[in-house]
Protein backbone atom coordinates (compact mmCIF):
# COMPACT_ATOMS: atom_id res chain seq x y z
CA UNK A 1 0.00 0.00 0.00
CA UNK A 2 0.99 3.27 -0.17
CA UNK A 3 -0.51 6.91 0.05
CA UNK A 4 1.03 10.68 0.52
CA UNK A 5 1.64 12.11 3.85
CA UNK A 6 -1.70 14.04 5.85
CA UNK A 7 -2.26 17.28 4.89
CA UNK A 8 -3.26 20.31 7.11
CA UNK A 9 -7.06 18.91 6.56
CA UNK A 10 -5.47 15.07 7.43
CA UNK A 11 -6.46 13.91 4.15
CA UNK A 12 -3.35 12.16 2.02
CA UNK A 13 -2.82 13.03 -0.93
CA UNK A 14 -2.02 10.93 -2.47
CA UNK A 15 -5.11 8.89 -1.54
CA UNK A 16 -3.89 4.64 -0.15
CA UNK A 17 -4.18 2.59 -2.89
CA UNK A 18 -2.39 -0.64 -3.51
CA UNK A 19 0.91 -0.34 -6.04
CA UNK A 20 2.02 -3.72 -5.99
CA UNK A 21 0.15 -7.81 -5.99
CA UNK A 22 1.55 -10.56 -6.41
CA UNK A 23 -0.39 -13.60 -5.85
CA UNK A 24 0.65 -17.84 -6.56
CA UNK A 25 1.23 -20.81 -4.83
CA UNK A 26 5.04 -21.78 -4.90
CA UNK A 27 6.53 -25.25 -3.75
CA UNK A 28 10.33 -25.62 -4.33
CA UNK A 29 9.60 -29.13 -4.25
CA UNK A 30 9.62 -30.69 -7.86
CA UNK A 31 6.56 -32.42 -8.69
CA UNK A 32 6.58 -36.13 -8.15
CA UNK A 33 5.32 -37.09 -11.39
CA UNK A 34 5.30 -35.90 -15.05
CA UNK A 35 1.64 -34.62 -15.14
CA UNK A 36 2.11 -31.69 -12.58
CA UNK A 37 3.62 -28.40 -12.72
CA UNK A 38 5.43 -26.54 -10.29
CA UNK A 39 4.84 -22.36 -10.19
CA UNK A 40 7.39 -19.90 -10.86
CA UNK A 41 7.82 -17.99 -7.49
CA UNK A 42 6.02 -14.88 -6.80
CA UNK A 43 7.45 -11.51 -7.26
CA UNK A 44 8.72 -10.56 -4.29
CA UNK A 45 10.78 -6.74 -4.86
CA UNK A 46 8.82 -4.11 -6.80
CA UNK A 47 9.56 -0.19 -7.67
CA UNK A 48 7.38 2.50 -7.55
CA UNK A 49 7.81 5.23 -10.54
CA UNK A 50 5.70 8.50 -11.18
CA UNK A 51 6.56 9.87 -7.47
CA UNK A 52 7.03 13.60 -7.20
CA UNK A 53 10.56 14.96 -6.23
CA UNK A 54 11.09 16.08 -2.61
CA UNK A 55 7.76 14.56 -1.33
CA UNK A 56 6.68 12.31 1.43
CA UNK A 57 5.19 9.33 0.71
CA UNK A 58 3.91 6.64 3.26
CA UNK A 59 4.37 2.76 2.39
CA UNK A 60 3.02 -0.69 4.17
CA UNK A 61 3.62 -4.05 3.35
CA UNK A 62 0.96 -6.58 3.74
CA UNK A 63 1.32 -10.32 3.42
CA UNK A 64 -0.65 -13.32 3.37
CA UNK A 65 -0.46 -16.78 2.82
CA UNK A 66 -2.34 -20.40 4.00
CA UNK A 67 -0.21 -19.88 7.38
CA UNK A 68 -1.34 -16.41 7.86
CA UNK A 69 -0.98 -13.04 7.44
CA UNK A 70 0.89 -10.17 8.31
CA UNK A 71 1.55 -6.56 7.67
CA UNK A 72 4.28 -3.72 8.66
CA UNK A 73 3.46 -0.63 10.43
CA UNK A 74 3.73 2.70 7.99
CA UNK A 75 6.65 3.56 7.02
CA UNK A 76 7.61 7.32 6.12
CA UNK A 77 10.00 8.03 3.42
CA UNK A 78 10.76 11.24 0.77
CA UNK A 79 11.86 11.22 -2.51
CA UNK A 80 15.00 13.51 -3.54
CA UNK A 81 14.67 16.35 -5.14
CA UNK A 82 14.36 16.23 -9.32
CA UNK A 83 16.99 17.51 -11.32
CA UNK A 84 16.14 20.57 -13.67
Amino acid sequence: MMRGKPGPDGVNQPLQRVVFRSSGAYNPRPPSDHQSTTLDPPESNFTQTDLQPFTEYEFLISSANSQGAAQSAWTTVRTLEGSM
